[in-house]
């Protein structure tokens, strides 16, 4: 990955269907489903910016002799495919500048990657339950503020609503 990465600030990484299915959709409407260890690689980037290529690579690629080969590897695929870098860094990985993830969109509702069948990456599936738990944390939390806030201003239907 010698050359400069080249962003495309329009480009959208989406998992589709309330955060279930993990997908890489281009501003003109092409999407492409994405397979675990790539999934699993994106939602490190983008949950975790600055996450070491070592410990991604680990958690995609358990099983492997060379995660981080299996990584550059990746890494090159999604180039090809989209005509950028997806991720970029040398020792850590981000999201290339102007992707953007629906899983840090305060109003995107589902559950991560619920339609992946993460058990063949034990280390990747604890790190998800645990986001899993932190977003359903957050959820009960802001739920909980609004109820409270349309109690306190003697809204009945708002509360029910919530």
């Amino acid at each position: 990955m010698t050359s400069a990465p080249v962003t495309v600030p329009s480009a959208h990484l989406v998992h589709q269907r309330p955060l279930g299915t993990p997908a890489l959709t281009a501003p003109d409407g092409t999407t492409r489903l994405l397979d675990l260890a790539a999934a699993a690689t994106l939602a490190l980037a983008a949950l975790e910016p600055g996450m070491s290529r070592a410990r991604s690579g680990a958690r995609a690629w358990p099983a492997s002799a060379d995660p981080r080969g299996a990584l550059r590897q990746l890494l090159v695929r999604l180039r090809r495919q989209w005509g950028f870098d997806v991720l970029i860094g040398r020792s850590q990985l981000s999201l290339a500048p102007g992707l953007t993830v629906d899983v840090t969109d305060a109003a995107a509702a589902g559950t991560l990657l619920s339609d992946l069948d993460v058990s063949a990456l034990p280390g990747f599936a604890e790190w998800l339950e645990a986001q899993r738990q932190t977003r359903a944390g957050h959820a009960r939390a802001q739920a909980e503020l609004l109820l409270a806030q349309a109690q306190a201003a003697g809204d009945p239907q708002a509360a029910r609503r919530l």
